[in-house]
Formats: C-alpha cells, sequence, structure tokens
C-alpha cells in the first residue's frame, strides 16, 4: 500500500513523463484515499458495528424483549465456551470467544451498557488464554480489543487488569513451567494410541487389512 501511496506522488510530480494531467490524478487519489479509510485504518469492525441499526420500521436500540434476550445469549455462549478454552477437549472454541467478543462489543454499541459479569469472565480466561491465532501469525488479544472497542470499559478496570504485558509474561512462564510434563503426557498418549492401533491390525483378517493399508 505504501508503494501504491509513492507511486501516485511519483505521477502527480511528474506528470508529463506519464502522459496524464494532475486533475486526472485527483478522483483516483480521492478513491485511494476513502480506500485507505474503510479499509487500510483498522476501523472495518467499529465502522460495521456502530451503524444505526434503527429505521422507521423496525427499532432495536429502544426493543427492550430483543435487548434482554441478546445479553441472555451473549452470557449462555460465555458459559459454554469458558471451561473448554485452553483445555484438551477444546476444539474451535477459541474462534468462537473471538465472534464472542464481536458479540459483546455490538452489544455496547447498541445499548451503550456494559456488561460487569460478562467482563469479569473475560478478565478471568485472560489469565489462561490471553493470546488467539487467528490464521498463520496473525493474532488477537480478546481484552485488548475489548478496552479499544469499548470506550469507558478501561475506566472499571484498575491498572494491574490492564497490564496485558505483564498478564502475557506470567502466561508464557506458566507454559514453560508445564512443557516438559506436557510433551511427556503427549508421548505417552500417541505411544498408547500406536499400541492399540497395532492390536487392531494384528486381529484384522488378510484381505480386510489390505483393504485397509489401500485405503490409507
Amino acid at each position: 500500500w505504501q508503494f501504491d501511496e509513492r507511486m501516485v506522488k511519483s505521477v502527480r510530480v511528474n506528470a508529463e513523463m506519464f502522459s496524464v494531467k494532475r486533475e486526472q490524478l485527483q478522483p483516483f487519489e480521492k478513491f485511494l484515499t476513502s480506500i485507505e479509510g474503510h479499509l487500510l485504518s483498522g476501523t472495518i469492525f467499529l465502522d460495521c458495528v456502530s451503524q444505526t441499526f434503527d429505521d422507521a420500521t423496525v427499532s432495536v436500540s429502544t426493543n427492550q424483549f430483543f435487548r434482554e434476550e441478546f445479553g441472555l445469549n451473549i452470557r449462555n455462549l460465555l458459559a459454554g465456551l469458558e471451561p473448554r478454552l485452553g483445555e484438551a477437549n477444546e476444539r474451535d472454541h477459541r474462534t468462537q470467544y473471538v465472534g464472542l467478543c464481536g458479540l459483546v462489543v455490538l452489544y455496547y454499541q447498541i445499548y451503550n451498557v456494559i456488561d460487569k459479569k460478562v467482563v469479569k469472565s473475560a478478565w478471568d480466561i485472560q489469565r489462561k488464554l490471553p493470546a488467539i491465532f487467528l490464521y498463520g501469525t496473525i493474532m488477537v488479544c480478546p481484552t485488548e480489543f475489548l478496552v479499544k472497542s469499548i470506550p469507558h470499559l478501561a475506566k472499571t478496570l484498575d491498572k494491574r487488569a490492564l497490564d496485558f504485558g505483564t498478564i502475557q509474561k506470567e502466561y508464557l512462564a506458566r507454559l514453560d513451567s508445564t512443557f516438559v510434563g506436557d510433551v511427556q503426557s503427549i508421548y505417552l498418549a500417541v505411544c498408547a494410541w500406536m499400541v492399540k492401533m497395532e492390536n487392531i491390525v494384528a486381529q484384522m483378517p488378510l484381505q480386510e487389512l489390505l483393504e485397509f493399508q489401500s485405503n490409507m
């Protein structure tokens, strides 16, 4: 993106060299600026949830029934996710938790209300899961995301709760202290699985075994 910006500036300075007029570049520069504002400034999500959802036929912000149901579903989803996060039986719960944080922000944007119980649970989760990898090396810290997305949230928390660097270091220290034991547990589980598979294969009829190996 920075390369494209520099290229446009170079063309504007040397318009004659590129056989264009400076006036012709203005709409293109305006278009690039709009792309930067909507896509590259890191505000896509907030722009989405900050829009007005009320219209002439439907009122969302004053719908008390919807507000109660929305809040109840957030709490129920969190109650289901919290015990599974960071555990051995975890599957896609981290991705679901990131989505849940997005719902918390949406709830605040519509009703301007902070659910203190949800916030407390989010900070409890932070102790065992301060960061989540979304894809490859793309990482999000849910509690930092909540603080940045909900303007008044930081005022309800103490300084230690906002010391994300220390919390992350403590988490890494705990991982480091249990690393050897975790590796040994995984090794034993894999060995047990190999023995089980060998026993199953040894009891297979020859034809079934050949079909099994060919399918693998």
